[in-house]
């Protein structure tokens, strides 16, 4: 047994036949028995242990008990250490008082009764267990606060966080709401602008096969044409905006979407001077897609790349596997440029409708490539590239389909305008 585990009594004699006497008295009780033959012995045992009591003997030569006693009183960790003096002579009044002074709280004299002694050192060995039980029961009670502490502070993060995470799916409600109201709005506005467009084009028509071969009409008329066209191009990014939720999903390769969107940008690129750079990483995994919906929104990227790259720089575009939280994995395509890039005030407002009309276009390309994507459970973003120009990457989620989006309450199209193919949008 380790003599640091058990009850420590310390016994301080100058005569070797005293210390075996009381050591024989003591060693049946199961105590820790050290020695000392000094005062000085006595002062380096107290430095290596604590002790649950000391036998002192009082008349030493040399270093005295009062004096050691003094001494292991000043030590902070061994100033209530029970003392009881031993001695085989008388001691008056004044001796007793001193002793008392020194720190002693007993004593005995020579010679021991062997029960008397055990009795008396058997005291303040409880107290002695005790005290210790009690720096255990502290150590252990502190040791659970601390642990609750860390516990409870775990749990703070984790409620922020979830509360955070909260807040953030509130905010994305709340914008599902919106665009759908939205949807809904700018759908119905298509459909009442539709019917007089229709009329003026038919009115133009009919002027134009009057008018049309007199010089000084033409310029009015192909200023009108080509108003009429911006309107007709503008109902019909409408009416996709407000109809892109209407998904038909199924298992499918976002590589083969990029790759037929990249064939069919080629004679736009080719009659721009723009090369392109196409990585497609095999093996990757499908995803729930509308094919078609996203071929327009992954086309309307790359058609995007193509307007705004310098005559004979690269259009990069790349899909591969990216790793997502909790085990999740993401088929992302990202579709870069080496044109001027985003003016870095405009990056967090490049997706809102009618943000944007750079080179003549309606304002809703990017806005319904969001629609489109958000559609199918994933995410859009835009940045600048660190090496120069745009790039803008879609995320799709693998193996797990969207959540419905809120329909907006649009009239339904008309045949016509349902079978009308669909065309790649502009910024």
């Amino acid at each position: 047994m380790n003599v640091d585990d058990g009850v420590n009594v310390l016994l301080v004699d100058d005569r070797p036949e005293n210390l075996l006497a009381t050591e024989a008295v003591l060693a049946q009780d199961g105590y820790n028995l050290f020695t000392a033959s000094s005062g000085e012995q006595a002062l380096r045992q107290i430095l290596k242990r604590d002790f649950a009591v000391i036998l002192l003997d009082v008349n030493m030569p040399g270093m005295d008990g009062l004096e050691t006693a003094t001494l292991i009183r000043q030590r902070e960790r061994s100033q209530y250490t029970p003392i009881i003096f031993v001695t085989a002579t008388d001691v008056n009044g004044t001796q007793l008082l001193r002793s008392y002074l020194a720190g002693a709280v007993d004593y005995l004299f020579h010679p021991l009764v062997p029960e008397v002694l055990r009795a008396k050192v058997a005291v303040f060995a409880d107290l002695f267990r005790a005290a210790r039980a009690l720096e255990r029961v502290g150590a252990e009670l502190e040791r659970r606060v601390e642990a609750r502490t860390r516990e409870l502070a775990a749990a703070n993060v984790r409620l922020q966080a979830e509360m955070g995470e909260c807040e953030r799916m509130q905010q994305e409600l709340r914008h599902s709401e919106v665009l759908a109201a939205l949807g809904a709005l700018v759908a119905g506005v298509a459909h009442e602008v539709r019917n007089p467009l229709f009329a003026i084009t038919g009115t133009l028509d009919a002027f134009e096969a009057r008018f049309g071969q007199q010089q000084e009409h033409q310029p009015f008329i192909a200023a009108l044409r080509g108003a009429a066209g911006r309107l007709r191009q503008l109902t019909a990014d409408l009416l996709d905006y407000g109809k892109v939720q209407e998904l038909e999903l199924a298992p499918g390769a976002l590589a083969d979407v990029v790759s037929y969107a990249v064939r069919e940008c080629g004679p736009a690129a080719a009659a721009s001077g723009v090369r392109f750079e196409t990585s497609l990483a095999p093996g990757l995994p499908p995803v729930a897609m509308d094919a078609s919906r996203l071929q327009q929104a992954v086309q309307n990227l790359i058609q995007n790349a193509v307007q705004h790259a310098p005559r004979g720089s690269d259009v990069v575009t790349e899909v591969e596997l990216v790793p997502g939280e909790a085990g999740t994995a993401w088929v992302e395509c990202r579709v870069r440029d080496r044109g001027p890039g985003f003016r870095p005030e405009d990056l967090p407002r490049v997706f809102e409708p009618f943000f944007s009309h750079r080179q003549g276009g309606t304002g809703l390309g990017l806005a319904i490539v969001r629609r489109t994507v958000e559609s199918h459970g994933g995410t859009v973003t835009a940045s600048n590239h660190p090496g120069g120009g745009a790039l803008v990457a879609l995320r799709l989620p693998v193996g797990k389909p969207p959540a419905p989006m809120p329909e907006p309450a649009s009239p339904s199209d008309p045949p016509a305008e349902r079978n009308r193919p669909r065309r790649s949008r502009r910024r």
